[in-house]
């Protein structure tokens, strides 16, 4: 059995929830949702290859925008992925293991968010039915004013920090200290008493090396900018030192040539009637 799902959407009423369902050598378009069913078919001949499956979708509209999940049950198989329709908001963040990461999430508006609750989630994890106490794929949850920690997944704990400034101000932005390979996938960003929805990709390259990440929200007094700023790699700091080093020199170079033209007016200045 092959099923993809898209994980943003919930089922509708005739608790159709496929986008596509491959079962029995059939397709079972009665378990799939109508928008997807004219549209979407199994790759011909991939199934009796090794290669991996194909799910084709004609037709694409912004709706369709999302992460996709596909799940092969024999197999216990399971790979997801996200598509973007048109201009992305937010382009992937690359980072590089150990770095710190900003996930932007913002309002429109400068809509106070304190009393909201937040959820951020990561979209390749799934909560466990049977765990009570917590969400699997609940990266952070703010809630009735504070943090929610009872509900997150244990992984994300220590490493996770939502801005209070920015929380006054419609942005709910989240770093992630100190990032490794697992953390690698989309994020969702969800403010439920606003259906207020945004996702941004994460890219965890072990051979990267990534520029410091700047981000910044205004301060309510209107006389400070917060800056969050990632954990730079050792070879920024060459870099730093190597731009540092030229700056100095450029600026001793200007002033040795600044001495050698003020020499000859000093002599001039020496000289009667002149």
């Amino acid at each position: 059995m092959v099923e993809w799902t898209k994980l943003e959407i919930e089922p509708d009423p005739a608790w159709r929830r496929f986008v596509y369902l491959y079962h029995n050598r059939t397709t079972k378009t009665k378990f799939m949702l109508e928008t997807f069913i004219q549209r979407v078919s199994l790759e011909p001949g991939r199934t009796q290859t090794r290669r991996r499956d194909v799910t084709r979708c004609r037709k694409v509209t912004l709706q369709d925008e999302g992460t996709y999940r596909c799940f092969i049950h024999g197999l216990n198989h399971r790979e997801t992925v996200h598509l973007v329709v048109g201009e992305q908001k937010h382009k992937p963040i690359i980072a590089a293991p150990g770095d710190d990461v900003i996930l932007p999430c913002r309002l429109d508006s400068e809509k106070d968010l304190q009393d909201f609750t937040v959820e951020w989630s990561k979209l390749e994890m799934e909560s466990d039915p049977a765990d009570t106490d917590g969400h699997k794929d609940v990266v952070y949850l703010y809630r009735s004013r504070t943090t929610k920690t009872k509900f997150m997944n244990p992984s994300f704990i220590p490493r996770v920090f939502l801005n209070p400034d920015g929380l006054k101000q419609g942005d709910v932005t989240l770093k992630i200290r100190n990032v490794t390979l697992q953390d690698e996938g989309t994020y969702s960003c969800f403010i439920p008493g606003l259906n207020h929805r945004e996702t941004v990709h994460l890219v965890v390259d072990p051979n990267g090396v990534t520029a410091p990440t700047m981000e910044t929200s205004p301060d309510p007094g209107g006389e400070q900018t917060n800056i969050w700023i990632s954990r730079s790699r050792p070879a920024l700091w060459i870099s730093l030192g190597v731009f540092l080093s030229s700056i100095f020199s450029a600026v001793w170079i200007f002033q040795k040539r600044r001495q050698k033209f003020q020499k000859p007016l000093k002599k001039l200045d020496s000289v009667p009637g002149v």
